[in-house]
């Protein structure tokens, strides 16, 4: 067992690090390793960056409805709680009430009868998203649903 007293300095506490790091890698496997450390030392994203990217996505969303666009800014830009007027920022369109918006309540377990669900799209797919507002506030929403990794093309 290594020992540091807490009066250690950085390169002491770096080299602890380092066999910390050394031992996982061996117990978990390089791959999964990579993915940890990466995230673990990941920089925050630059706003600026992000503001830049958000803008790219939404103007290639309203002139080509392209899905990936859409599925981006759901992912990335959009968050539970924002309210409509934020989210059709976000995404350059304000959606359209559905009034009749029954069908889509009585088959599912996340919405509420005074859910007010409003429809984003179609995409270039003809796909459209529905996005359920509570009191005026984004409802049951997961961006990670949009996520590259775990969306269904």
């Amino acid at each position: 067992m290594l020992y540091l007293p807490m009066h250690s300095n950085a390169s002491a506490r770096l080299a602890v690090l380092l066999v910390a790091l050394a031992a996982t890698v061996g117990a978990t496997g390089c791959q999964s390793m990579l993915t940890m450390t990466a995230e673990l030392f990941a920089l925050p994203p630059d706003p600026d960056k992000l503001a830049e990217l958000e803008e790219q996505h939404r103007k290639q969303y309203q002139t080509e409805r392209s899905r990936d666009s859409l599925r981006w800014l759901l992912a990335n830009r959009v968050q539970q709680g924002m309210s409509h007027a934020d989210v059709a920022r976000v995404l350059g369109e304000d959606g359209t009430y559905e009034e009749n918006a029954r069908w889509i309540k009585q088959n599912s377990t996340v919405y509420r009868e005074d859910d007010e669900l409003f429809r984003f799209g179609p995409d270039d797919k003809g796909r459209s998203i529905y996005l359920p507002f509570r009191n005026g506030k984004l409802a049951n929403y997961d961006p990670k649903l949009f996520s590259p990794d775990d969306s269904k093309s």
